[in-house]
């Protein structure tokens, strides 16, 4: 069943546990993430030296699908440069689309892609 794939442990897990839910009162950039739609709202907060991502945070209040969303991306971006956030980014857009994509690339942000089942969930994702 599709709605249960998209409920995966590790999902469920994101959502409970979320790593690096905090606000980073360091932080060299943020953005503020917003869907009307359900009403999750989410800070983005990141750690830039020179070009690369070295921490990376989220704070606020959001479904389950967009807390383990943000809570898989922190982790995936942490250590990464901002050229390979810009690529990841690209290529979970295009899973989500039902694209080509580089499953080796996404690695455990992976996992969200059952949310291209439900359109009006992709948003969350």
């Amino acid at each position: 069943m599709v709605i249960d794939k998209l409920y995966h442990q590790a999902v469920l897990d994101h959502n409970r546990q979320p790593r690096n839910f905090y606000k980073m009162t360091d932080a060299t950039h943020q953005a503020l993430g917003n869907n009307a739609f359900c009403g999750d709202e989410l800070w983005i907060y990141l750690q830039l030296e020179t070009n690369q991502i070295v921490r990376a945070s989220f704070q606020g209040e959001a479904c389950a699908i967009a807390t383990a969303s943000a809570s898989l991306m922190s982790e995936w971006l942490t250590g990464r440069t901002v050229s390979e956030a810009r690529l990841g980014a690209t290529n979970f857009e295009c899973m989500l689309a039902n694209q080509p994509f580089d499953q080796q690339l996404l690695e455990e942000c992976k996992l969200l892609e059952p949310v291209k089942a439900f359109p009006s969930r992709v948003k969350s994702a």
